[in-house]
């Protein structure tokens, strides 16, 4: 109020001075807060710009690498199928060569019949149907 009517003493206005020494020491700190805030921000946001890049990228990398590998498990399934296809018919292949080999014999030992049946009814013994043995 003194100072308003002019009549400020000297220790008033000392006092006043300090008061806006301190009032701008104060603002220098929280000026220089806020810079150091902002810079902090910046690099900050630099930062998770460079995150969200490498993320992005690795992101891409995983995309490629999972595509890559269905491809390859569609690919070996496929592999897969045909290799039982080829077992499948060479196992139904066996079977019938087997089956042949059995009706070749068959028709082997049914020509040795009719060969010894011709024999016998000529009246001689065929040589097919004497044992070795005895």
């Amino acid at each position: 109020m003194r100072i308003l009517f002019g009549t400020a003493t000297l220790i008033d206005l000392h006092t006043l001075h300090e008061t806006l020494d301190e009032l701008k020491s104060r603002d220098s700190d929280t000026a220089h807060s806020l810079s150091s805030r902002s810079s902090y921000i910046k690099n900050l946001d630099s930062t998770v710009n460079i995150n969200a890049s490498g993320t992005a990228n690795l992101t891409n990398i995983d995309k490629n690498i999972v595509t890559q590998s269905n491809e390859h498990y569609q690919q070996v399934n496929i592999d897969l199928m045909w290799i039982n296809i080829a077992l499948y018919g060479q196992s139904k292949v066996f079977a019938v060569i087997r089956e042949l080999e059995f009706a070749l014999h068959l028709i082997q030992r049914v020509d040795e019949l009719f060969v010894a049946i011709q024999h016998a009814i000529q009246g001689k013994l065929s040589v097919n149907l004497i044992n070795p043995n005895t």
